[in-house]
């Protein structure tokens, strides 16, 4: 079931296997704990504070792949729309 505040991330390899000049990768593990540290900023502050907290870790190191996120968060799970989905806020990268 999907509840009000619920927080969904998808995202390629991209962003959790961004390199720094060492090539130790950003990692999911350190994705989340983005996340849950932050998962009460709205959508599109969230992407800007992973994405910066990304360019920190990365620095002057080359991009080897492209990053793609979608963050989606359930605003009202109990108001039905025309189509009886939840609605949602989203940032785009």
């Amino acid at each position: 079931p999907i509840h009000e505040g619920d927080l969904f991330l998808l995202f390629t390899d991209g962003i959790s296997e961004a390199m720094n000049a060492a090539d130790d990768c950003f990692g999911e593990t350190r994705l989340g704990g983005i996340v849950r540290e932050h998962a009460h900023l709205p959508a599109d502050q969230l992407r800007e504070r992973i994405l910066r907290e990304i360019a920190a870790f990365v620095g002057d190191a080359p991009q080897h792949d492209d990053m793609t996120m979608i963050l989606l968060r359930v605003e009202d799970a109990a108001r039905p729309s025309a189509a009886t989905r939840p609605v949602v806020e989203m940032a785009r990268l």
